[in-house]
């Protein structure tokens, strides 16, 4: 998967973000 790297970093971001949210 080289062409969604940033699909990738998107998605991590939305994570952390939602980790965040939830602390």
């Amino acid at each position: 998967m080289f062409w969604d790297h940033t699909h990738n970093n998107h998605l991590l971001n939305t994570i952390q973000n939602l980790s965040v949210q939830r602390r």
